[in-house]
């Protein structure tokens, strides 16, 4: 058979040879990057414009990014039980209520990985614009100069020197901080204060502060405020909140001033900086009632305009 007059052979041949064509071979590949290219930047552009839409907000503001300290969970606490992961790997997570209440909140929420390098740190500081320090098991005795006393449970050093570390630096960069129960209690240790590191040794106390058989959200006892401070003004003198703590603030920071206590037993149950209206704590966990407890959305919703407060000052 004459392949010379097979249509298929000819198309064949007028195909390979444009290939063997170095100008139409260059020229073809020249066209095919020129166009990934176009189409790279199409998506990285549509990428950009979708996060500045994300974090904008009505009247011409981008939202404020908060960053929230997680947990550090070793892979010996979790071993065959763990639900996610491979065994024998450490574990970073965050429980969904910080994260949803701060985007309730009106913020962009940001979970902090544990990794103890100062130029992580610093470049995290940079980026966001406020700190949620957020709970978690006891501090570690030794970092406020305490031996370790029969009532203290489980610490985690290395968690609690990277908080030391990024909450100096938010603080050196003028973020916004504001701290929730073991959060709370590591700004009184940065400031120089100690703790009860069990209240039910070394405190009168009848009140269930580590927990009560009530649902995470339901309120445990009352706080009352000082009159006058940022704390009355958002809870109008008193809030009723939980509680999941069994250390407590014993001598309180010397730049730091308390403004809330609880009934029965007058333990500090939230805090000012002196000097710093944009660093404050709480004992409780306001976060775990938003859900159900309107007031308790206000703290976040207070810590968010200070922020913007922040922002445009140093604007």
């Amino acid at each position: 058979m004459n392949c010379n007059n097979c249509k298929n052979c000819n198309n064949n041949n007028s195909f390979y040879s444009f290939f063997i064509n170095k100008e139409h071979l260059i020229q073809f590949f020249l066209n095919y990057f020129k166009y990934s290219y176009l189409v790279f930047v199409g998506i990285r552009f549509a990428t950009l414009v979708l996060k500045i839409i994300l974090h904008w907000e009505e009247g011409g503001n981008m939202k404020p990014v908060i960053g929230i300290t997680s947990y550090y969970v070793k892979a010996y606490e979790i071993e065959e039980c763990r639900p996610r992961g491979i065994i024998g790997q450490d574990m970073v997570m965050s429980t969904i209520d910080y994260p949803r209440a701060v985007e309730k909140a009106g913020g962009i929420p940001f979970i902090i990985p544990m990794i103890n390098n100062i130029e992580f740190i610093e470049g995290v500081v940079e980026k966001i614009d406020g700190l949620i320090l957020s709970g978690g098991p006891d501090i570690y005795p030794l970092l406020y100069d305490s031996s370790i006393h029969i009532g203290c449970k489980k610490t985690v050093a290395e968690r609690d020197r990277f908080e030391l570390k990024i909450l100096g630096k938010a603080i050196e960069h003028d973020k916004p901080v504001f701290g929730i129960c073991k959060g709370f209690h590591m700004l009184n240790i940065f400031y120089g204060g100690t703790l009860y590191q069990d209240i039910y040794l070394e405190c009168k106390t009848n009140i269930a502060h580590s927990g009560s058989k009530a649902s995470s959200y339901e309120p445990c006892h009352t706080v009352y405020f000082e009159e006058n401070s940022v704390f009355d003004g958002i809870y109008n003198n008193k809030s009723y909140v939980n509680s999941y703590h069994h250390q407590a603030i014993k001598d309180i920071g010397s730049e730091l001033k308390a403004v809330g206590w609880s009934t029965d037993d007058n333990l500090i149950e939230a805090i000012i900086h002196k000097n710093n209206d944009f660093i404050l704590g709480v004992q409780w966990h306001p976060e775990m009632m938003v859900s159900h407890y309107e007031e308790q959305l206000e703290i976040f919703k207070y810590f968010i305009n200070l922020i913007r407060r922040n922002k445009h000052d140093q604007n």
